[in-house]
């Protein structure tokens, strides 16, 4: 009996953290803001392994802002029809694998090296630098924001807080605290 509630309490241990989203504070202590060096946000980012239903924390003040762009407009600095988060810090949750490119569309700050890619579900070493030509490089294959995206969740501070468990952490941990209430 003892063994078996072990097997259990190893299962609830490793849905619970093969499936908890992370919560990634953009800079760490520079915040987003113009770096003072131009491969800032790619050094960031570089050591990270971004995943579905992670979250990204933008800190930043006016007159600061991102906008989540495709490659296109990240190489162009021009966010076009982007939706554009002037409030911050911003809280965006990152909903889909492939590459995810975020710009401050303020003045030259996006030329100056404010702006981020982050690879989700792989390893982000290989993510450009800021400061590769600005050069249209063809027809780009990332996704791009439309006026029908749904917006991110919400504009409040992430201080102390946690994203929401998912729907299918809540009923594996459901489902295994049956099978442990009907066994014991």
């Amino acid at each position: 009996m003892a063994n078996m509630l072990l097997v259990v309490a190893a299962a609830i241990m490793m849905v619970v953290n093969g499936v908890a989203a992370e919560t990634y504070t953009v800079g760490d202590d520079s915040g987003w803001t113009v770096p003072s060096t131009p491969d800032l946000y790619t050094d960031w980012a570089a050591d990270k392994n971004f995943a579905v239903d992670d979250v990204l924390v933008f800190p930043f003040s006016a007159p600061h802002n991102v906008a989540e762009v495709s490659k296109d407009a990240y190489d162009q600095c021009d966010a076009g029809d982007a939706e554009v988060f002037r409030l911050g810090p911003k809280e965006i949750t990152l909903t889909e694998n492939g590459p995810h490119y975020f710009i401050c569309t303020f003045a030259s700050h996006c030329t100056g090296g404010q702006k981020l890619v982050v690879t989700v579900g792989a390893p982000t070493t290989s993510a450009p630098s800021p400061t590769s030509s600005s050069t249209p490089s063809g027809p780009s294959m990332a996704p791009s924001l439309s006026p029908s995206s749904p917006p991110p969740p919400s504009d409040t501070p992430a201080t102390g807080s946690s994203p929401p468990m998912s729907i299918s952490t809540f009923f594996s941990v459901s489902f295994i605290a049956s099978v442990m209430a009907f066994l014991f």
